[in-house]
């Protein structure tokens, strides 16, 4: 267990400094994670500092995953980037003369305020110039929140009961699609436990093309990891590689064995031709 802390520490410790969109960053660390499943498995009392001296300084690890990157991956995102940071700049600006505006205005409110009878009105002016300013403050909230949303990945959530004391915990983190390339990805990760024991993790990244018409599979990817005494066996991913106006899937079957004990294996994603993702 404390392995396991030590090189979730260490993973975040690489992420921190890949600079790449975030499902580039999950299928960089994901080519990591063989070696450092070999390294849980040869040195289960390593520490952080052992981690370090098999897999390198974080930072120089990150620097050699990024070479792997193409130039055009990079720079994309790095003008997203930039894009984003002056948007934030514009819209704090427009925040703080909204906000000066608003202190002016309400220095001078009562000035504004004329009593009829029992109720209270206000200046017209002066009204339409404080709801300008809420609307202001409105707007230049709205494309964070937006923004937000449509950058956040979706995650999925089952459990499973496969009898026999044998469950499986699957999550599936769905990234939001690149719509002028018409491409997404996803990872399908799963847990299994004995009775409530953890014996196993397989996880299952595919990436999709899809163009309102078809979708097909483009690439696949895989990682395991497994307790003491259990073993991986009869490994397949099948997908349709081929679009297909059914869509595409991935699937990755196999089996988890510690006699007299066998666990099937199935992971699965499937893309609709409009680039939806669902478990397949």
């Amino acid at each position: 267990m404390m392995l396991a802390n030590d090189l979730k520490t260490y993973y975040d410790e690489v992420r921190r400094y890949l600079d790449c969109p975030k499902d580039e960053q999950d299928r960089l660390l994901l080519s990591v994670n063989k070696q450092a499943i070999e390294l849980q498995v040869d040195n289960p009392n390593l520490d952080y500092d052992g981690i370090v001296e098999f897999l390198g300084e974080p930072e120089s690890l990150a620097a050699s995953l990024m070479e792997r990157l193409s130039p055009d991956v990079v720079q994309k995102f790095k003008k997203k980037k930039r894009r984003l940071r002056l948007s934030i700049i514009a819209c704090v600006a427009v925040v703080v003369v909204a906000l000066s505006t608003l202190v002016i205005y309400t220095s001078t409110i009562q000035s504004g305020v004329k009593i009829k009878g029992d109720s209270l009105t206000m200046n017209p002016a002066k009204k339409i110039c404080s709801t300008i300013v809420a609307l202001v403050l409105v707007f230049c909230a709205m494309p964070f929140s937006q923004a937000q949303a449509a950058n956040d990945p979706e995650t999925l959530f089952y459990v499973e009961d496969l009898g026999n004391g044998i469950t499986v915990e699957t999550t599936i983190t769905i990234y939001p699609g690149v719509t002028r390339n018409q491409s997404t990805s996803a990872i399908s990760s799963s847990e299994f436990k004995n009775n409530g024991v953890w014996i196993a993790t397989v996880s299952l990244k595919a990436y999709f093309t899809y163009n309102g018409i078809t979708a097909g599979v483009t690439g696949t990817e895989y990682s395991k990891s497994l307790a003491s005494g259990w073993s991986y066996t009869n490994h397949k991913i099948t997908t349709t590689n081929v679009s297909s106006s059914s869509g595409g899937t991935a699937t990755l079957t196999a089996t988890l064995k510690d006699f007299p004990i066998n666990v099937p294996v199935r992971l699965s994603l499937h893309c609709a031709p409009n680039g939806a993702i669902t478990r397949g």
